[in-house]
């Protein structure tokens, strides 16, 4: 079956978004990938940097980023028993992304 090798990410500040990654995915390490800091956990996660954020904004009604754009979201498997449990012990208290249980 296929699987994601890599994801690349545009970020105006990769060392908060590699940061916030690692709570996330405790497994995860920080590496280098190509030249990128990247997040190594079941695919990597690469950080682009860029100058600004891109136009629009999440919308929590709307469950995306508007203006619209062919990202939408990264889904990832977990374990989602106690996981806002342990985002919340790491100082992760929002995610803007709907997590459905396993």
């Amino acid at each position: 079956m296929p699987r994601l090798h890599h994801v690349a990410l545009n970020s105006v500040d990769h060392d908060k978004a590699l940061e916030w990654n690692l709570k996330v995915w405790p497994g995860a390490k920080k590496t280098i990938v190509a030249g990128y800091p990247a997040v190594a956990t079941d695919m990597l996660l690469l950080f682009n940097k860029v100058d600004r954020p891109p136009a629009g904004a999440w919308r929590d009604d709307l469950h995306r980023g508007v203006p619209q754009s062919a990202f939408w979201h990264i889904g990832a498997n977990v374990n989602t028993t106690d996981m806002a449990e342990r985002l919340k012990a790491v100082g992760v208290t929002h995610l803007p992304l709907f997590v459905a249980p396993n």
